[in-house]
């Protein structure tokens, strides 16, 4: 039975088109709507052999993925972990239609609308529209975002459990968060991938700080050089780091960003005390709105 399924990331809609009906994740309600006149990207799902990519140039292999090339189409694989072959194929043309071709043995590995969005290769489409995807926990504190951005098992999503005891601030997200430039604007949008944080909700809200986070016997709290918030930040986004042009694009997005919002250095304890430094550090510089941001170029 042939489904199509509407998913609204930001102020994009992706057509997911389905010859069989998809689990949709609860968590995941927030993000579909039930019809869309226009699709910023429609994707075709396809059951059946895997394209042949003979005359395809390689440009990428990051297991298990890799990246194929022909004139202006691009085709991702996804190999097994066993090495027995490719689990599904993504193949996206110049324009918006996409096709997602799976094995028919391996229907049951992408039989949720989670999978499939997983397998769509979405960072390098929101650079396209001047978007970056940052590795953050995302909570929403006085109808404004704050953004604790930090690698893995530094705390982020501890910080944003700390806020929201204290605070009453809202969790939109532990661990992305997708940026976006509006009118000078910098906006965060809650998107439906959230490695394994318990939330994802769907909300926007303009960015009012963004933490480069750290760990310390001692909490401290200072303003992020520009330099430093660069090198921080790009870590932590999503691009594809073999390839110089979605770099330059990227770098050149960030830099934009860093000059539109507060980003401090926080070295901290997971305690209250972390909590109360950072908030009023917060309200000192909305104290100042009509300084410049002392952030060093």
């Amino acid at each position: 039975m042939k489904m199509v399924y509407y998913v609204h990331i930001a102020r994009h809609i992706i057509g997911i088109d389905v010859p069989y009906p998809l689990i949709v994740d609860p968590w995941l309600s927030e993000f579909l709507t039930p019809k869309a006149d226009m699709t910023d990207i429609y994707c075709e799902v396809i059951v059946g052999e895997l394209p042949d990519l003979n005359g395809w140039k390689l440009l990428a292999d990051f297991s298990p993925y890799q990246l194929w090339k022909r004139n202006e189409m691009e085709a991702v694989r996804c190999r097994l972990s066993d090495g027995s072959g490719e689990a599904c194929c993504l193949i996206k043309s110049g324009g918006l239609r996409w096709k997602l071709c799976i094995r028919p043995d391996m229907v049951r590995e992408y039989d949720s609308l989670f999978q499939i969005l997983s397998s769509m290769d979405l960072e390098p489409l929101f650079l396209s529209w001047g978007s970056l995807i940052m590795h953050a926990s995302y909570i929403i504190q006085e109808g404004r975002a704050i953004l604790f951005t930090a690698p893995s098992t530094y705390g982020k999503s501890t910080q944003a459990e700390l806020w929201r005891r204290y605070k009453d601030a809202e969790i939109m997200n532990g661990d992305r968060v997708l940026l976006t430039e509006n009118d000078g604007v910098l906006y965060a949008d809650g998107l439906p991938f959230h490695g394994s944080s318990a939330y994802c909700r769907d909300r926007r809200a303009p960015v009012r700080c963004i933490v480069l986070l750290g760990k310390a016997p001692c909490n401290k709290v200072t303003d992020a050089k520009k330099s430093d918030a660069v090198k921080f930040i790009y870590s932590q986004i999503g691009v594809r780091r073999w390839d110089p042009e979605g770099i330059s694009r990227s770098l050149g997005i960030l830099d934009g960003m860093i000059d539109r919002t507060m980003v401090v250095r926080m070295d901290c304890r997971p305690d209250r005390e972390a909590v109360e430094m950072l908030y009023d550090h917060i309200g000192w510089k909305e104290s100042n709105s009509g300084e410049e941001k002392d952030n060093d170029r």
